[in-house]
């Protein structure tokens, strides 16, 4: 019988914590995970639980730049009337 050898490019604790960080976890947070997914601890359901809660933080976040969006835009127009009735007071006054 053969033994056969596979060449499993081999991943560090390091590598894993450091790639949780790209990835924009909190650094005790991705501590903590890349030493359970480097020991084999991390489970299937903890990933889906993982990717649950970074797609409602992501949500949350799309709804917040979206409101400050509008809120943007209202103050710009806001800006766009105040310097419309500046400049007609202007021209009344040179008139």
């Amino acid at each position: 019988m053969e033994t056969v050898s596979t060449n499993i490019a081999s991943v560090t604790q390091e590598q894993i914590y450091k790639e949780f960080l790209r990835l924009g976890m909190e650094q005790l947070i991705a501590q903590d995970l890349s030493k359970r997914y480097y020991h084999n601890e991390l489970t299937y359901r903890d990933l889906e639980n993982l990717e649950k809660q970074f797609d409602i933080k992501f949500d949350n976040l799309i709804f917040k730049i979206d409101s400050v969006e509008k809120n943007l835009q209202k103050d710009i127009s806001n800006l766009d009337v105040k310097i419309d009735t500046v400049e007609k007071n202007l021209n009344a006054r040179q008139e």
